[in-house]
């Protein structure tokens, strides 16, 4: 019994071990899961049926073993009772359990059990991929309905049962019956031993030997195994799609590429510009890099769904070699004294892509014939091994900027752009002046001087503040250095910045109460400097005060506000004559009865004795979006007052916003005095807004370069005198949207005249090489953008392309009568409309023939020229006609292919030893020759790399990748 018991455990278990490998081979296969999936339910299916029958033929052949079973413990039962009643001798017992183990497994059958199921395993894996290893299934299937008709099934129960008497009359006949269940319990252990190589499949195996050892024991109904079946069948299945998640885990949600998203590019690199400003040194020293900008610089994800948890960023530069433009300039990341970048931090815009502040450490330029490069490189630990990933290489383009200290009050800001109005003195003022200064102080107060001061820095063509243009900011980049410096008075001697007048503490300038007069003018120096190494970053500036008893806006002065009016710009224009006209105006009235009550009546004076005693206006202030227009004048601002005359209500004060009017707000003050200083003065305030007009102007969808809403793409254009690298910047924007050109008209009222319009490139300095514009000179919309595709600015490639790409900054300018200005700055790009690429089939070997006589081989027929994607040279051949796949040669290439259209040329043959290699028909040419030179080779070699050019009046691509090599014959 010992014996049948072994070898049907082993049919079964190999039968068990066949079905779940093929499961595993079936779910880590690189295929389609639904197609392993149906083929495990088809094999599921297969065995359901086997089963089916193997119960059947099963139970009955059990039955009938129990009942031969029964008899032997009904035996054994009676030799027991004999024993016990007789008190059996040791070797009686030692009898009795050599005869019980004679019924059971062995420690020896099972070592050799498990012997063979290792065995029997590795002969299943080794023959999972055969359809002989699946027949061998339902084959072993087959032997376990053969060697089951012998297995008595229900041994294990009715061996309870017995060892549950037996136990009541013998300690040593009991421990004898606990070996056997400890080694019925090792088995089990070498079962689960021997799955543990398949251990996402464990809990699977457990629960089917589960079901059948409950199938032999004839516990289940034919429905019950049914029912057993489908839950494998689904645990089958999800097994499947754990084993897809897994992989999805492993192999596609970890970072596997990062790709910079250029905002341009330069002589092909991807590339980010970073600013800086050079110190002001004393003499002798040398100027020095003071500062860098910091750039938001953003890199794409691979896959978008990476999980970047746990990942670390740093800017490399370790292993950047070039051979042209150069070697790259840039420290190296692990240099402590000159490091290349501040450590990134990630800001994940949740779209698949990252922002990293860019932020340069102490590296000046290049030297000449280098460049800057760097990397980003993504490091995350998994399972105590670090993976990296590295982005290609981007290139770092340094602009230079200038800084300056601005009057923060008086000088218009606009999204960073500064329009510098009234400025501070770049030397210290005469003290005589008392009546000129930049701002009062009252004694007792005081003044935050860094509410007065701004930082700017300038490049070749705006100026913006320190914060805008990414200087960093203020406190911890840079800050402002206020000093009280010796200020002489009128008499020589009295310094106006005495403790007696004034203290300053940091930024805190204040007057003191006593006993000062109330005509000094203290002077404060205003410098610039970086945070890091303090140097000076711009001249310095000087801010002059007077120190005044009460503020100037006080007493004696009777003040008459207007209600404050508000109009869009196109409201200006109100008649109908061509350009900016006299009668183009929006008038602003101070009615009488506002007049009687503030004036007239506190005065107690009728309008012609007011007239009489205050003539004229003496003065007027301006002030433009709260900055201090210095050059406002009664002429420039002119007030129309009533007559002298009748006292009638009839008369007004008015004033008349004309087109010269800026956008934003503009306060006037208006003042009447006579002449005598006890008499109080008039003041008569009148505040507008004008709304600076909103333009659409919009690059269309289907001219966007990668979706971008400021970069527009061409590969040029055909013409009548042939194919040019060309476009009409008005074709990008629709040549003036609709809501665009309604703004402006001529000679209709309502309408902005007098508006200019032009494209201009976004910078001068260095010169936009290579390109020219047909129109510069301002103009109407339809002379800049164009009415239709003939017709506005054209810009064109004054020098053939010869790289992937060129990129001109542009600006779509509008300048309006009160020469403000609306920039719409963007990006056009001319992308290389050629490519060569191989055709199908290629053949870059020639033989080395053993006669000594000359291979030659045609390298025509392995390429490909596409003009947007398209053939037109195939394999020598231009394409005569236009096809689904192909266009005409001929419309793009005016010159024949025998002048020289495509060229092949040789690199890498310096040094070469194989220098056998020739063109028969002269330089340039396809045809290629070997020449044996009297040797044999005896293995194949590379003798030169295949450089290949097409060339067109207008472009030119070349392809250098292709090796050429020689095999022995």
């Amino acid at each position: 019994m010992k014996k049948v018991f072994q070898t049907k455990l082993k049919s079964i278990t190999k039968v068990l071990t066949l079905v779940i490998i093929a499961s595993l081979a079936t779910f880590t296969g690189c295929k389609s899961y639904d197609e392993d999936i149906t083929t495990l339910t088809n094999d599921v299916t297969s065995i359901k049926t086997q089963l089916a029958s193997l119960d059947t033929y099963t139970k009955a052949q059990i039955d009938a073993k129990i009942t031969t079973l029964n008899g032997e413990i009904t035996t054994l039962k009676a030799s027991l009772a004999t024993l016990t009643a007789n008190g059996a001798t040791d070797a009686e017992l030692a009898a009795l359990k050599t005869d019980i183990e004679s019924r059971f497994v062995t420690k020896a059958a099972l070592d050799a059990y498990k012997t063979q199921v290792t065995t029997d395993i590795a002969a299943a894996v080794a023959g999972l991929a055969t359809k002989v290893s699946v027949d061998a299934v339902s084959t072993e299937v087959v032997k376990v309905n053969t060697a089951l008709s012998a297995l008595g099934v229900a041994v294990d129960a009715k061996i309870l049962a017995l060892k549950s008497e037996l136990n009541t009359k013998d300690a040593e006949l009991a421990a004898a019956i606990g070996l056997v269940e400890a080694r019925v319990a090792t088995l089990e252990g070498l079962v689960a031993a021997n799955t543990t190589g398949v251990a996402a499949n464990k809990a699977s195996i457990v629960a089917l030997q589960a079901e059948l050892t409950a199938l032999k024991a004839g516990t289940y109904t034919k429905a019950e195994i049914d029912t057993k079946l489908a839950a494998i069948d689904a645990d089958l299945k999800k097994l499947g799609t754990d084993l897809k998640l897994e992989f999805e885990v492993f192999a596609v949600r970890q970072l596997s590429g990062l790709l910079f998203v250029p905002a341009w590019v330069n002589d092909g690199f991807n590339a980010v510009e970073v600013g800086y400003i050079v110190d002001i040194p004393k003499a002798p020293a040398v100027s020095v890099k003071a500062m860098f900008t910091q750039q938001n610089v953003t890199f794409r994800f691979n896959p978008t769904i990476a999980d970047l948890s746990g990942t670390t960023w740093s800017f490399i530069n370790n292993s950047a070699a070039f051979n042209a433009p150069g070697a790259s300039a840039a420290p190296g990341d692990n240099d402590p004294l000159s490091p290349l970048f501040a450590a990134p931090a990630l800001t994940n815009n949740g779209d698949g892509s990252g922002n990293f502040i860019l932020k340069v450490g102490t590296w000046s330029d290049p030297a000449a014939g280098k460049t800057n490069y760097f990397a980003l490189q993504a490091n995350k630990v998994v399972d105590g091994k670090t993976s990296s990933v590295v982005s290609d290489y981007v290139k770092v383009a340094t602009k230079a900027y200038t800084a300056e200290i601005r009057n923060k009050v008086k000088s218009t800001v606009t999204l960073g752009v500064v329009t510098p109005l009234n400025d501070y003195s770049l030397a210290a003022p005469a003290v005589a002046a008392v009546n000129t200064y930049d701002y009062p102080i009252v004694k007792g107060s005081s003044v935050d001087l860094t509410t007065l001061v701004l930082a700017t820095a300038t490049n070749s063509l705006v100026e913006k503040t320190f914060e805008a243009a990414n200087f960093g900011t203020l406190g911890v980049d840079y800050k402002f250095v206020f000093i009280l410096p010796e200020y002489k008075g009128t008499d020589g001697s009295t310094d106006q910045n005495s403790n007696l007048f004034v203290t300053l503490n940091g930024s805190t300038l204040t007057a003191n109460a006593t006993p000062a007069p109330g005509d000094r003018t203290p002077l404060v120096k205003v410098e610039l400097r970086s945070v890091v190494g303090n140097k000076l970053l711009a001249p310095v500036r000087y801010i002059k005060f007077k120190i005044t008893d009460v503020p100037e806006v006080a007493g004696g002065v009777i003040k008459l506000p207007v209600p404050a009016a508000t109009y869009n710009y196109s409201e200006l224009f109100v008649d109908a004559v061509a350009g900016v006209s006299a009668g183009d105006y929006k008038q602003i009235a101070v009615s009488w009865e506002s007049v009687n009550t503030s004036i007239y009546n506190p005065l107690g004076l009728t309008h012609n004795q007011f007239r009489v005693k205050y003539p004229s206006v003496t003065s007027v202030k301006a002030t433009v979006n709260g900055v201090n227009d210095a050059a406002a004048t009664l002429a420039k601002y002119p007030l129309n007052t009533s007559v002298l005359g009748p006292d009638v209500d009839t008369y007004a004060m008015t004033y008349n916003i004309t087109p010269a009017a800026k956008f934003g707000t503009t306060v006037l003050t208006y003042t009447f005095e006579t002449g005598v200083v006890t008499d109080a003065k008039v003041e008569i305030t009148i505040s507008y807004t004008i709304n600076k007009p909103v333009l659409d102007k919009t690059i269309l969808a289907g001219y966007k370069w990668n979706s971008s809403a400021t970069d527009v793409m061409t590969q040029g254009m055909n013409t009548g005198a042939g194919y040019q690298m060309q476009l009409y910047l008005g074709e990008a924007f629709s040549y003036g949207s609709t809501a665009y050109r309604a703004v402006f008209g001529s000679a209709t009222a309502g309408k902005i005249d007098g508006a200019t319009h032009q494209f201009v490139f976004q910078t001068t300095t260095p010169a936009q090489t290579g390109a020219a514009l047909s129109v510069v000179a301002p103009a109407t919309i339809d002379a800049a953008l164009g009415t239709t595709a003939a017709t506005g600015t054209l810009m064109t490639l004054t020098t053939p392309l010869t790289t992937a790409e060129r990129v001109y900054a542009m600006n779509l300018q509008t300048v309006y009568p009160n020469a403000e200005v609306d920039n719409f700055l963007y990006n056009v790009h001319f992308v290389n409309p050629f490519s060569i690429v191989l055709s199908t089939p290629n053949n870059f070997t020639l033989t080395d023939l053993l006669n000594g006589t000359a291979y030659q081989l045609d390298m025509v027929n392995n390429y490909t020229v596409l003009f947007k994607g398209k053939n037109i040279i195939t394999n020598g051949v231009p394409e005569p006609a236009n096809t689904a796949t192909a266009v005409k040669a001929a419309d793009y290439i005016t010159v024949p292919l025998a002048a020289g259209a495509l060229t092949y040329t040789y690199a890498n043959l310096a040094g070469n030893p194989y220098v056998t290699l020739s063109q028969p028909n002269g330089a340039g040419t396809s045809l290629l020759q070997w020449q044996n030179a009297g040797t044999q080779l005896t293995s194949t070699v590379q003798v030169g790399t295949l450089v290949v050019k097409f060339t067109a009046p207008f472009a030119s691509t070349t392809r250098t990748a292709d090796n050429v090599s020689v095999k022995p014959e």
